[in-house]
C-alpha cells in the first residue's frame, strides 16, 4: 500500500480509544471479549492497549480468517455442518454472566460464502444460531455492555469501490468509517457526548408529544375540570400530530436542537475538506 493510501494510524488510535471509552464504556476490572477479522489486527492491538489503560482485566480476541472459513466449506465432513462450537458459546455465556464486555469488529467480505454449497451454508448458519442463542440473548437483553466497530477489509472495500485499485479502495472505505464514527473530528469523544445528549433531548421531546397524542381527550377533560394543564409537551392541541407519519414529519421540520445543527455543520465541513462526495462516486 502506497503512503498516499495508508490508513491513518492516528485515526486508528482514536477509533480504538472511542470504542473502549464511549462505545463500550469499559469499566475498571472488567474483562473484554473481541471477535475480529484477522485483517483488523492493527485496530485490535490499539483497542487492547486502550482497554488495559482504562483498567481492563483480561482482553481475549477470537480472530476469523476468510481462507480458514472457505476451507471448511470446501473440505469438511458433511456431518460437521449440522453442529457448532457449543463449548465456545457456553464459555462466552459464562463470561457474560461474570460481567465480561463484548466487542465485535465488522469487516469481513459480506459475499464470502456466495459461491459455496447453499445447503451447507444454511445448515451451518442454523447450527451456529442455535448454539449461540444463550450468549446472544444476554447481549440483546443488554445484560452486558457491547459494541460493534468497523474495519475496512480488503474484500469489503473492493465491493464498495470496485473500479479503483485495492489499496485506494481500502483507504477510501477507512476514511468513510472514520467520518461516520466522528473520528475525523478533533475530539470524537466530545462529539459523541454532544450527539448523545441531543438524541436524549430529541427522544424525550418526541415521547412527550406521543403521550399527548394518545391522551388528548383526557388532558382536555382534566383541564376543564381543574383548570390545570396536564400536557407533557408544549404544543397546542390543534398542532399535535395525529398519526405516526405526521409525528415523523413534525420532528423533521419543526425540531432540531442547536447542538445538532452545529454538529451537522462540523461534519459537513469535514466531508467537504476531504472531498468525500467525490470519492464515493
Amino acid at each position: 500500500m502506497s503512503d498516499k493510501n495508508q490508513i491513518d494510524p492516528k485515526k486508528i488510535d482514536k477509533l480504538a480509544n472511542l470504542a473502549v471509552k464511549v462505545g463500550l464504556g469499559l469499566q475498571k476490572g472488567q474483562n473484554l471479549i473481541i471477535t475480529a477479522p484477522i485483517e483488523s489486527l492493527p485496530l485490535v492491538r490499539k483497542i487492547t492497549e486502550h482497554a488495559y489503560k482504562v483498567g481492563a482485566g483480561i482482553v481475549t480476541t477470537l480472530f476469523s480468517d476468510p481462507d480458514l472459513t472457505l476451507s471448511r466449506f470446501k473440505y469438511a465432513n458433511d456431518d460437521s455442518f449440522d453442529v457448532a462450537t457449543d463449548w465456545l458459546y457456553e464459555g462466552m455465556g459464562s463470561a457474560f454472566d461474570n460481567n465480561t464486555a463484548r466487542l465485535a469488529i465488522a469487516g469481513d467480505d459480506p459475499m464470502l460464502l456466495s459461491e459455496m454449497n447453499a445447503d451447507k451454508v444454511s445448515r451451518a448458519n442454523k447450527a451456529n444460531a442455535i448454539a449461540y442463542k444463550p450468549a446472544r440473548e444476554r447481549i440483546t437483553r443488554f445484560d452486558i455492555n457491547w459494541n460493534i466497530v468497523s474495519w475496512p477489509g480488503n474484500a469489503w472495500a473492493k465491493r464498495v469501490f470496485p473500479n479503483i485499485p485495492a489499496d485506494e479502495a481500502i483507504f477510501k472505505l477507512s476514511e468513510a468509517i472514520f467520518d461516520a464514527s466522528r473520528v475525523s473530528l478533533d475530539d470524537p469523544i466530545k462529539a459523541w457526548d454532544s450527539h448523545n445528549k441531543s438524541l436524549k433531548l430529541r427522544t424525550e421531546y418526541a415521547s412527550n408529544i406521543v403521550k399527548d397524542m394518545y391522551s388528548q381527550d383526557l388532558i382536555e377533560k382534566a383541564q376543564q375540570t381543574t383548570g390545570q394543564n396536564f400536557a407533557s409537551s408544549n404544543l397546542p392541541p390543534a398542532d399535535l400530530p395525529r398519526t405516526k407519519e405526521e409525528l415523523e414529519l413534525h420532528m423533521q421540520l419543526s425540531y432540531k436542537q442547536s447542538i445538532e445543527i452545529a454538529e451537522e455543520e462540523v461534519i459537513n465541513t469535514v466531508l467537504a475538506n476531504n472531498k468525500y462526495f467525490l470519492t464515493k462516486k
